[in-house]
């Protein structure tokens, strides 16, 4: 079947596809979007209060848009996108002079407003790889390091039966063998996963840390006898502390310390966000400049202004689910999830219409999903209209 047929179909009888056109469909990028496009349309007509158009002006509108693109996807299509993009706006005008609606416009046509909100900003110097740092030496550990999948249960029913892959680093030896590493400095390493990667450490004394996307650790070649495992976080971690009575295991992150001598917990600290604890299992002890709480499993604290510490019930799944290659969210804004996508894919977000970016939303979805199937979904339930422009989400 010809592509312009399978479009067709999947936008006027989407209940006759088989499992092998659902796949074709969800694989290839320009039928993604161009679907999306199609019900974006029909979503954004649904339920509206306005007076009836003319159908044959709402039409030429729509083909001028899509003659004078923005989005490079459309620039890289074939000769057959006017045709199908033709056949999306009939489909999308049957729905118009049905309803009442209002017309939002066309993602191609709009400008970046002087006074839109910068969600997120793309870290564009950003490393690929997994990179060690020590004694000032940087080093992609990617091709030493040992590759981990961890097979999730299922959020939702577009869930893909690949693994998710995690890289793992084993710092469990000394780096330096000499006859008496005792009289040799303790050297400080430092561990940075890029944007849209997750790794695991095992750190000299045995615990394990799992880094998120655009974070790194700061740890010691080795522990010392009589002194704190201490280590500094930036960004997002879950850590399985190895229990050690007689040295305190101290993270140190966004303006808090950690106390504990073997948990498990999840640490999110990112820049422009309040720093998080949650606690999984055993015990741990927060501090501030201001304030110290004591956590049980299932807590949650998180440091407000004047550097307090506030204590609340924790969504453990929510907190601790990207382990396991998850987007899951239960009651965030629009505007946190943008920002947790915008780091993921490393792209800028960008609000042009700001009225429900903090409208809670449920969403779920897969890290390995690519960003035009995030942000299919997430149009399918937002009260406004996301874009991609480039290397830009575009909320408008």
């Amino acid at each position: 079947m010809e592509k312009e047929e399978l479009l067709q179909l999947a936008i006027e009888h989407p209940e006759q596809l088989t499992d092998e056109q659902l796949e074709l469909l969800r694989s290839d990028p320009e039928m993604a979007v161009l679907i999306g496009t199609a019900f974006d349309l029909r979503r954004a007509v649904s339920g509206q209060q306005a007076e009836v158009p003319d159908a044959q002006a709402e039409f030429d509108r729509f083909r001028q848009s899509v003659q004078t693109p923005v989005v490079p996807l459309y620039r890289r299509a074939a000769t057959w996108l006017l045709p199908v993009l033709a056949i999306a706006a009939a489909v999308a005008l049957v729905v118009i002079l049905t309803r009442p609606f209002t017309l939002h416009p066309s993602p191609s046509t709009l400008a970046v407003a002087a006074d839109s909100s910068m969600l997120y900003v793309a870290d564009r110097q950003a490393d690929t790889s997994i990179v060690l740092t020590a004694d000032g030496q940087r080093q992609p550990v990617t091709q030493h390091a040992t590759p981990l999948t961890t097979h999730h249960s299922p959020l939702t029913a577009h869930h893909s039966q690949a693994p998710f892959p995690i890289i793992a680093i084993d710092a469990t030896q000394p780096s330096l063998t000499v006859p008496d590493l005792s009289r040799q400095p303790v050297r400080r390493q430092t561990l940075q996963v890029p944007p849209g990667r997750v790794a695991r450490i095992d750190l000299p004394d045995g615990s394990r840390v799992w880094l998120n996307t655009h974070s790194s650790i700061v740890y010691p070649d080795r522990f010392l006898d009589g002194h704190p495992r201490q280590v500094q976080l930036v960004g997002e971690a879950y850590f399985e502390v190895a229990p050690d009575a007689t040295k305190p295991f101290i993270v140190e992150c966004g303006g808090v310390t950690t106390y504990v001598l073997g948990t498990q917990f999840n640490i999110c600290a990112y820049d422009g966000q309040r720093p998080q604890i949650t606690l999984v299992q055993g015990s741990v002890n927060v501090q501030s400049a201001t304030s110290d709480v004591t956590l049980t499993p299932g807590q949650t604290a998180t440091l407000g202004s004047g550097g307090r510490l506030s204590v609340a019930a924790a969504d453990v799944r929510a907190a601790t689910c990207w382990r396991d290659g998850l987007f899951y969210f239960d009651g965030q804004t629009l505007r946190d999830i943008m920002v947790e996508l915008g780091r993921w894919y490393n792209m800028n977000v960008i609000a042009t219409n700001t009225a429900h970016i903090d409208d809670r939303l449920h969403f779920s979805g897969e890290r390995q999903w690519t960003i035009y199937e995030l942000i299919r979904q997430m149009n399918m339930i937002c009260n406004t209209n996301i874009a991609i422009e480039g290397d830009t989400l575009l909320i408008y």
